[in-house]
């Protein structure tokens, strides 16, 4: 596809820099827009890869615009702003926590570029549904949008079901409203927060399976791919396990079992 094009949003010049500054030229088209409404307009306009939004605060109409966006758009906030990082974990987008190293926002760009590539490529003709139009959904618990964008992206990838992110317990009790086939989480975060006791109970009455993870599975974001990769096989025995067995009563039995002794020769 060429080089992914990046729109950054800041009405700091000098956060301004720090962006553009996370993206090498030979790799990414950068365009600056002078705040988020502009950035979101512009990516309809020239069909833009990913949206970068530099901002301590999101009213609601803008929020609402990201939220029409996230899905075809890559879309990361960058903030030092705790209200920031609830509303991008609620919009499914990425979050960056300033300061910032530049590696870190490049990696959480590509990580949701390549996610919404996925959500845009329309299914082959006469192909089956994907499983994550209403099917299974596997509930991620991580602090750090960057190690848990590229989890995300891993699974959803290899796996084919919706891989719902959250960066806290209390988001992740909120997506327990609708069913999931699993958690993935560190234990020990969860013992640590006050609602995390809550939160493994409700797993428990529900029998939702929790697949652990440890701190050195999400360091960086290299670990956190390798981590993927390494759960991918619980998480398929997990699958497999609330698929419906499939109805055998109709289907005729091999030839094997229908000795052939009682045909007769012309």
């Amino acid at each position: 596809m060429g080089r992914p094009r990046v729109i950054l949003a800041s009405q700091d010049p000098r956060a301004a820099v720090r962006l553009r500054a996370a993206f090498d030229p030979r790799r990414y088209r950068v365009e600056h827009a002078f705040d988020a409404t502009e950035a979101l307009l512009r990516a309809e306009v020239v069909l833009a890869h990913a949206v970068v939004l530099q901002a301590d605060a999101l009213d609601q109409a803008l929020r609402q615009r990201c939220a029409k966006r996230s899905r075809r758009v890559a879309l990361v906030l960058v903030s030092e702003s705790e209200r920031v990082a609830t509303v991008a974990a609620k919009l499914g987008a990425g979050f960056v926590r300033q300061p910032f190293e530049p590696a870190q926002l490049c990696s959480c760009v590509q990580a949701l570029i390549a996610r919404a590539a996925r959500h845009r490529q329309p299914p082959a003709p006469g192909a089956p549904e994907a499983r994550r139009d209403g099917g299974a959904r596997i509930l991620l618990l991580l602090a750090d949008s960057v190690p848990r964008s590229v989890m995300a992206a891993v699974l959803e990838k290899e796996l084919d079901v919706a891989c719902e992110s959250a960066g806290d317990v209390d988001l992740a009790i909120q997506a327990l409203a609708a069913p999931v086939a699993c958690l993935i989480a560190d234990p020990q975060a969860l013992l640590d927060h006050d609602r995390g006791v809550d939160l493994t109970e409700r797993l428990s009455q529900r029998g939702v399976s929790l697949v652990p993870i440890a701190p050195e599975h999400y360091a960086d974001a290299a670990a956190a791919g390798q981590a993927a990769w390494d759960i991918i096989p619980r998480l398929r025995e997990i699958l497999d396990e609330l698929r419906p067995e499939e109805d055998l009563s109709s289907t005729p039995a091999p030839d094997s079992e229908h000795p052939r002794s009682g045909r007769k020769k012309a």
